[in-house]
Order: structure tokens, then C-alpha cells, then sequence
């Protein structure tokens, strides 16, 4: 959708990251950059527009869509996350069977335990990781 003000015609990219303005003719009377800021802050939008380009813009007079604001991408966040050194899947899990509960049986001739070494590390959490708005 394009907007206009005091000859000014200005849109907002469809993805809402950039704000473009065009000037059919060179301004004699310019129009501020941090009163473009006041009409974006009116519209909700909170990027700032880059002075310098604005104002050139203004001056030189252009039929051509001038990008005078920009805004970045959100960026999604990481969740944490366990890595696991020893891989417990590894081991044996047979189901029991109604025979075996009545049996005495050596858990660990059957390897259903995992034997690990004192101090060695087993798993590692990662915290989260925060995303960019």
C-alpha cells in the first residue's frame, strides 16, 4: 500500500523489513528524516530512516522506489538440547519373561547394565539460545 505526505510517497515492503519513498520531482521545501520518523512511528513502524539517503533522495527527485529504512529478520531461538557421551540405547533391553522373574539372573552377564568409569562425563546439557525479534 502506498502512503503520501507533503509529496512524499512512501510503502512498506511486503515482508515489512524496508521502507521505500520516491520523489517524482525534487523537493524545494525538504522534509526532515526525523520527521519521516515521527509519520513511520505514527504507522508502527520502529526502524529509523537512514538520513543521508533520505535527504539525497529528496534533493535529486527520482520515479524510482529508494529504500530509506531497513529492519532485520527475526531469528528463532535454539532449545536446549542433552548430549549424551555414553549412548544408554546400546545396551540390551529384552523384556522380561514371566520364566526369567522366577530365575535369579546375573544382570550384568547379560549386559543389561552399562559400566562406565568414575568421573567420566555422560552427558553434557547446552542451554538455550535466545532468538533476535
Amino acid at each position: 500500500m502506498i502512503e503520501s505526505i507533503n509529496d512524499i510517497e512512501w510503502k512498506v515492503s511486503d515482508d515489512r523489513l524496508s521502507v521505500f519513498v520516491r520523489f517524482p520531482d525534487p523537493l524545494e521545501k525538504p522534509f526532515s528524516a526525523t520527521e519521516f520518523d515521527q509519520v513511520l512511528s505514527e504507522n508502527r513502524i520502529v526502524v529509523k530512516c537512514n538520513p543521508e539517503i533520505f535527504e539525497e533522495a529528496q534533493k535529486e527527485g527520482s520515479p524510482d522506489w529508494v529504500t530509506v529504512a531497513s529492519g532485520t529478520r527475526p531469528q528463532d531461538g535454539v532449545d536446549a538440547w542433552i548430549e549424551y557421551y555414553v549412548n544408554p540405547s546400546l545396551v540390551a533391553r529384552d523384556t522380561e519373561s514371566e520364566e526369567e522373574e522366577e530365575e535369579r539372573v546375573d544382570h550384568k552377564e547379560l549386559q543389561k547394565i552399562l559400566n562406565v568409569e568414575k568421573g567420566v562425563e555422560l552427558a553434557r546439557k547446552h542451554d538455550p539460545i535466545s532468538g533476535k525479534p
